[in-house]
């Protein structure tokens, strides 16, 4: 809205949507704030003030272009893992731990068990989940654009499919003289 930058009003093709983006948004955290949504008095929106309006209507992220799309019944409620799709063959769980980790931990990541264009991501908080999809989705990785969107899909802990970013890094004046302790497994060195 030209009167506050921090408001938008959103016109949808129907009032299903319009309903499930209330249910759906509605109290999501985002960028440190909660999101409020609110049904708007108008039925419709003058789209003539180009400054101001943005026509998502032929839009190629346009998710829902198709009349009876199955895009419909997998709009999930905002929550701390992502659904990732049309991934490239070219890069591996680690890759996605280093992106996504310029803007938050990545508690776990798992591909499809038959499907390696396809992976779910667990962030520790849903305002981390939501910062990575505004921020990664439809980012182009070798050609190909990343597809996020929240997940109904739990990842499944299994060691050989689960990858973490947890990483220990002990660094002190001990360690610079060669004085080290035990960290399950590893030798110790004393300086004498």
């Amino acid at each position: 809205l030209s009167t506050n930058s921090q408001c938008a009003i959103i016109q949808y093709e129907d009032k299903t949507q319009a309903q499930l983006s209330l249910e759906s948004l509605n109290g999501c955290p985002m960028k440190g704030n909660i999101l409020e949504v609110h049904p708007y008095q108008e039925n419709i929106l003058d789209l003539n003030d180009q400054d101001l309006v943005t026509d998502y209507t032929n839009s190629p992220n346009q998710r829902f272009k198709i009349k009876g799309s199955k895009n419909f019944n997998n709009v999930i409620k905002p929550g701390n893992i992502l659904h990732l799709s049309n991934i490239s063959e070219n890069v591996n769980a680690h890759f996605f731990l280093k992106l996504f980790g310029e803007v938050a931990k990545v508690e776990a990541f798992q591909f499809f068990k038959n499907d390696n264009k396809m992976a779910v991501a667990q962030l520790a908080t849903t305002n981390d989940a939501v910062s990575i999809l505004i921020k990664f989705h439809n980012h182009n990785i070798y050609g190909r654009y990343l597809k996020i969107s929240f997940s109904k899909n739990k990842i499944k802990h299994e060691a050989s499919q689960v990858y973490t970013s947890t990483c220990l890094l002990y660094t002190s004046d001990a360690a610079d003289d060669l004085l080290c302790v035990d960290l399950g497994g590893r030798r110790i060195i004393k300086k004498k």
